[in-house]
């Protein structure tokens, strides 16, 4: 699992996609490192739940690869096709995650 939370919150999709890129790349670096594929990942995103009376959202998706791998390029499409299914403009963004099983 690789996530990130960002020093400040951000509701740029922008820094959004470019923090999922950074894990997606990071997630394919270790499964490489291991000798180990994967076949699915979750996308995670969530604003920060200790700012009250700020809107809150969380939201995962669940994404299958079309076969198990290892390729960066890969992990980092599908992994953007889930961050668009699931960001929603408006919220201010604390964190970001991505899951490799």
């Amino acid at each position: 699992m690789t996530s990130r939370s960002f020093g400040r919150a951000t509701g740029s999709r922008q820094d959004l996609r470019e923090a999922i890129c950074q894990h997606a790349t990071r997630g394919g670096e270790k499964l490489r490192g291991q000798g180990s594929l994967t076949s699915a990942l979750v996308v995670f995103i969530q604003t920060n739940p200790f700012r009250e009376g700020q809107p809150q959202y969380a939201q995962s998706a669940l994404l299958h690869l079309p076969q198990p791998t290892d390729d960066s390029r890969a992990i980092i499409r599908t992994a953007l096709q889930g961050l668009d299914v699931i960001y929603r403009p408006g919220y201010d963004y604390q964190r970001v995650r991505r899951n490799a099983d």
